[in-house]
């Protein structure tokens, strides 16, 4: 696969940013839509889980790339620093 960090590149195994094509293997490659956080603070989850572990947060207004939305939750990259995580879907 790459070298890449995966909290500062939107990859998996199945699916990847469109931008890292040439980069790393994926099953699919998309484009992000741009959206905002719009609840005062949202944790940014390593997993698509409630419990899972907190890698950073996300606050009211800023934005982000949103690759995939399931199961109530969004796989996102702020625009700020970069970070990849799973947030609440309305969030």
């Amino acid at each position: 696969m790459s070298n890449l960090d995966r909290r500062l590149h939107a990859y998996r195994k199945d699916l990847a940013d469109i931008s890292l094509k040439s980069r790393v293997k994926a099953g699919r490659f998309v484009e992000g839509r741009p959206a905002r956080i719009v609840t005062h603070f949202a944790d940014l989850l390593q997993k698509p889980e409630q419990n899972a572990p907190l890698g950073r947060q996300a606050i009211f207004g800023e934005q982000v790339m949103v690759f995939e939305e399931l199961d109530g939750f969004a796989w996102i990259q702020r625009e700020l620093d970069g970070y990849v995580g799973y947030v609440a879907a309305d969030t």
